[in-house]
Order: C-alpha cells, then structure tokens, then sequence
C-alpha cells in the first residue's frame, strides 16, 4: 500500500507507538460521506468541493471467479470491449467525446468485480454521467473490436510465456486448483480465449450487467440532488437480473509438492512457493495482515528479506503474500535466484516460515508493522478517490460502512498473542508447494529430498520427463 512513497512510508514503519489516524469522513477535512438508493440501487457519495473535479463508478458484484468453464476469460474481454463504443458511437468517437472533456473513461475486471469508472471537471458532470451510463447499459459489442481485443490478448499471453515469473504462476495456480477458476488466471489462458466468441461475450453481459449487482460511488465536487436525478433517469426501466450465486470454496488438488517448468535458457529462476490461504472476510484479517508483513509483506523489515538478502545475498527481493478475495486464494512467497542458489533459497525460506509458526513474531516486530500501515493509511486517504476506493472495497466484501474508521482501529488492537496463534493455524513450512522456471537438468539434482517432483515444458505445459 503506497509503496512509492518510501520515504513517508519508512516513517511510519519506524514508530513503535502510532499516532493516532484522524478520521477521513470527520468535517476537518471538508468532506462528507452520503449513502442513498436510487431505483434500489445504492450509492456512495463522497462530496469534496475542494477540486472541481469528480470521479464516478459503477461497481458489478461478480468477477471471473463466477465464470463458467465455457466462459473464462471472458470478465476482462468484457470489460475492455464496452469501453469501445457505447449508444451508437465507435471506440473513435467515444475516445474523442471523453478526450473533448479532458475526462477518462476505463473498465477493469477483476477476480470479484468488474468497474467502470469515468472522471472529469465538475462542470461536465452531466456529459460525464451520461458517457458512462451508455457504456455500462448501451454497449456496442462489435464484432470487429471483439476480434481485434482477443487478438491482442492472445499476442499479449505469448509473449508473457518468455518470463519466468509468468510461467511460476501460471503452473502455481494449476498445480494448486486445477480445473477451478483459481487455477486459471483472471484474463484466461490462450485455449480459453480462443474458444470465447461474441455470443458468449453477450451472455456473460447480461448475467454480470444488471443493477442487482451494481454499487455506485460518485467522489468529488457534486451536488447530491444533481447525482440523484442523473442516476433515477439513468437506471429506470432496468430489470434485476437473478441474484449471483457465490463459488463453491476451491479445493487443493496438488498430487506432488515440486514442480519444474523447464526453460533452459533462464539463467535466474523464478521460485514460487505457496499453500491454502484464506478469504477476505475473515474477521481477523488485520492480524493477517500484521503477520505477513513481519514475514515477508514489509520489504526490508521483513524477516525473509533481512535473512535472504540482506544476510545472505541471494536474491534482490523476497515477498510473502496473501491473495484473499471472496474466496481464498493461496498464501505465496515469491522469489528469484541463481540456478546453483536456489537450494539453498528454499530451505531458507522454509526455516523462516517454520520458526514463525512455531514462535510468533517479536514485539518489535509487530511495532514495526502496525507503524507501517497505520502510518500510510492516512497517505492513502489523502485523494477523495483513494477514499472511494477503500469504499467500494469495503461495499464488495461486506466490510461495513464504518470500514474507514474501524480499520485503523482494529489494526492498534492486535495482540502478539493473536499473530502467534496465527500464524500457528496458517502457516506450514511441510505444506508449502514449490514450483519453479528455470533449467530442468540443472535444477534436480539440488532438490532431491524434498518431495516428488513433476515437470512440463515452457511453451506448451505438456508434462516432461525429468530425467535428461
């Protein structure tokens, strides 16, 4: 969070006793948070007159995760295709209508939701609105811009498979989930791709596109009464759709715990290791949040960056992390190194993860952590949209409308006690899957020892044969 400002961010990771968080919606800084319905859908308002600028979203409840096995990737298609053309207009004069205004206009799809957000001056607010409310509710979804927004991606993914990151956490997530959605990534794959046609792009429009889904936030300088008529026009006569249906919990489905995906030409091998995580709505998340960056979440306060780098010098960045959404995702740690350092990486970073299994962290350490984030939690709060966003969040994952002043607060209440018992429930070393890109031949002789091994070839994922 606010890793560009290191400076600020250093600061705060250093205060062993936060300073306390003003809270953002207070009228010291000349802002106020309004929550409303229109046409049953609700809205979130942040009215800031101190910019005459304004910021609007349309927010949909689902994401790739809710796709279907004859639909992946379709979420991110989606939303780029209906940012290309809306009520009549191509992607050219849509560009040049929001280009005119000095505004914006995008559309991003992620595992849970899908956004479309325009921004611009306040004096276009109804220009603005209107723009956005044609994208969401009059896409053009021409077949042209289909064709040419999926060649594009597919170009995209096969120039990606020469990175070895690339190709660790694709293997990962396919290792660990298998055919579920998590074990594909958000944009699909080329096989998915190339199966998707326009119809089932339309399809998918109107299962996610409809206001039973829908959350709106509008930040920045609007009169409320001005965005209650646009929106009342706007969403009238739009018809529920039927209510989502949440995804089964995905289950690990890994049958070895080391897989190689062998390029011969890396001379860096990306080393991806990773377990059962756990979902966003975890009431304890915070303490979550506390323990990982102890770990491996707080850059050189870290305890896998003080040892692997800084120690030993053999990689220039190690990170520990939680992917937690409405589902859970896996808990990672991510790395590079040598051919011939990364044995030794690896029993490294397992030590670490079971000597804080077993002990917790220091009192100094979970200092170090809250100073860090409830130093930067102001820094992120700063901009009416950074605000926003937190907001929208909050709304997606059931957080609660005081998310804003109780996050701080349920940070400065975690105990040592509660990270300890923890990370004795998450964290296991003896579980932790390990794949890697990198020279087969090379690799294999340094990991033996550590569990049963499969591996696949770069290009094409097809199972390979480990010996020479």
């Amino acid at each position: 969070m606010m890793r560009s400002l290191m400076l600020l961010s250093c600061l705060g990771a250093c205060a062993t006793v936060p300073a306390p968080v003003p809270a953002p919606s207070q009228p010291a800084n000349g802002r106020q948070t309004l929550r409303y319905n229109v046409q049953g859908v609700p809205v979130i308002q942040i009215i800031d007159s101190s910019l005459p600028t304004l910021r609007i979203s349309w927010q949909f409840a689902q994401g790739a995760d809710a796709e279907g096995d004859d639909e992946i990737g379709s979420n991110s298609l989606l939303a780029s295709l209906m940012t290309r053309g809306a009520a009549g207009k191509d992607a050219m004069a849509m560009a040049e209508a929001v280009d005119n205004l000095g505004g914006s206009l995008s559309g991003s799809a992620s595992r849970d939701s899908m956004r479309f957000t325009v921004g611009g001056l306040t004096r276009d607010t109804q220009v603005l609105s209107k723009l956005l409310a044609q994208t969401v509710r009059q896409p053009n979804l021409d077949k042209e811009e289909f064709e040419r927004l999926r060649r594009q991606a597919l170009a995209g993914m096969k120039s990606g498979r020469n990175r070895g990151q690339n190709l660790a956490q694709r293997a990962l997530q396919k290792l660990m989930y298998g055919s579920d959605r998590l074990g594909i990534p958000i944009s699909g794959d080329e096989d998915s791709l190339k199966a998707l046609d326009l119809a089932r792009i339309k399809a998918r429009y109107a299962k996610i596109i409809q206001p039973r889904q829908l959350t709106i936030g509008v930040f920045g300088d609007a009169k409320p009464e001005e965005i209650k008529a646009l929106l009342n026009e706007q969403l009238k006569d739009w018809a529920a759709g039927e209510a989502a249906k949440r995804p089964n919990e995905a289950k690990l489905v890994a049958k070895v715990r080391i897989h190689i995906v062998d390029k011969p030409d890396l001379t860096q091998v990306n080393v991806h290791l990773a377990s059962k995580g756990v979902a966003r709505s975890r009431a304890d998340y915070e303490t979550i949040t506390l323990l990982n960056y102890a770990l491996g979440g707080g850059g050189f306060s870290s305890r896998l960056m003080k040892l692997i780098r800084s120690e030993r010098g053999l990689t220039y960045g190690i990170r520990s992390g939680f992917s937690s959404g409405e589902r859970a995702g896996p808990f990672m740690i991510t790395s590079f190194t040598r051919v011939e350092k990364v044995r030794e990486l690896i029993d490294l970073s397992l030590q670490v993860v079971a000597e804080v299994a077993a002990h917790g962290i220091t009192a100094q350490e979970l200092a170090d952590a809250k100073g860090y984030y409830l130093g930067s939690y102001p820094l992120s709060l700063e901009t009416v949209e950074g605000e926003g966003d937190r907001l929208l969040y909050a709304a997606r994952y059931g957080l609660g409308d005081d998310y804003i002043d109780a996050y701080p607060k349920r940070l400065a209440a975690v105990s040592l006690a509660q990270v300890k018992a923890l990370a004795a429930e998450l964290l296991h070393a003896d579980k932790l899957l390990i794949v890697l890109a990198g020279p087969k031949d090379k690799l294999i002789e340094s990991l033996k020892g550590l569990g049963e091994m499969r591996a696949s070839w770069w290009e094409d994922d097809k199972p390979i044969d480990l010996l020479p």
